[in-house]
C-alpha cells in the first residue's frame, strides 16, 4: 500500500494532520515552514537474546514524492537498485546526520527515556518506485523483573517527518523461545509534542522469562 493510500486508508489521523496544516497556515509563515515535508511508514522486528531485548530492526518506507527524490539523486547509474558506492553517499548525507536526532527512535522503561545512539547494517531498496531503508538499532535492555514494561517510540520531535507508527504487525526474532510475549500500543500524552497537538503511540511489550 503507498503512503498517500495508507493516508485515505488511515482517515481520521490524516485529516487530523490536514487540519493541524490549516491552522499553521492561519498562524502565519513562521509556523508553515515547520509542517511535515516527508511521509515515512515503518516495519520493525524486535531481537531477543537470553537477557531481554537485544535491539529492534527497523524498515522505513517513503513516501512517493520523498523516494523519487532519493532514487534521482543516489541511483546515479539508473539501474533501479543502489549500489555500495552509491549507499555510502546516501548514508552520510541523508542518515548519518539523524545520530543528532536519536535516529527517531527511543525505548521507554520506567519513565526514562533511552535514546538510539548508533545503528548498524544500514541498507537501501528499491520497491515499486519506493525508496526503503533498512537497519538495525541495538539496545542491549536486559529484562530481569517479570512486571517490566518496555515501550518503544519511533517519531520525529520537529515533525518534520510524519512517522506512521506502531505498523499493525510486530515481528520478534532471536532467541524467542526463552520468553513469553506480549504486546500492545499505548498514546504516551507526557510526550505529546509539536505545540502540544502531537502524541505520540507507542508499542508496549511485556517479556516474562520461561
Amino acid at each position: 500500500m503507498s503512503i498517500i493510500n495508507k493516508c485515505i486508508s488511515n482517515y481520521p489521523a490524516c485529516l487530523a494532520v490536514a487540519v493541524l496544516l490549516l491552522l499553521l497556515l492561519l498562524a502565519g509563515p513562521a509556523s508553515i515552514s515547520a509542517h511535515p515535508h516527508v511521509f515515512l511508514e515503518t516495519e520493525m522486528q524486535v531481537e531477543l537474546d537470553e537477557h531481554g531485548i537485544k535491539g529492534v530492526w527497523q524498515e522505513w518506507t517513503f513516501d512517493e514524492y520523498q523516494s523519487a527524490w532519493i532514487i534521482n539523486q543516489y541511483n546515479l547509474d539508473k539501474t533501479g537498485s543502489i549500489s555500495d558506492s552509491e549507499l555510502e553517499r546516501l548514508y552520510n548525507e541523508t542518515f548519518k546526520n539523524l545520530k543528532h536526532h536519536d535516529f527517531f527512535t527511543w525505548i521507554l522503561v520506567d519513565g526514562e527515556k533511552i535514546p538510539a545512539t548508533e545503528i548498524t547494517d544500514f541498507s537501501v531498496t528499491v520497491q515499486d518506485d519506493l525508496a526503503i531503508y533498512s537497519f538495525f538499532v541495538p539496545f542491549e535492555l536486559e529484562i530481569n523483573s517479570d512486571n517490566l514494561e518496555v515501550f518503544i517510540l519511533v517519531y520525529d520531535e520537529s515533525y518534520f517527518c510524519h512517522v506512521f507508527f506502531p505498523p499493525e504487525e510486530i515481528g520478534f526474532k532471536g532467541n524467542t523461545s526463552s520468553w513469553v510475549i506480549d504486546y500492545t500500543t499505548q498514546k504516551k500524552s507526557n510526550l505529546t509534542f509539536y505545540f502540544g497537538m502531537i502524541t505520540p503511540e507507542a508499542l508496549k511489550i511485556t517479556l516474562k522469562p520461561l
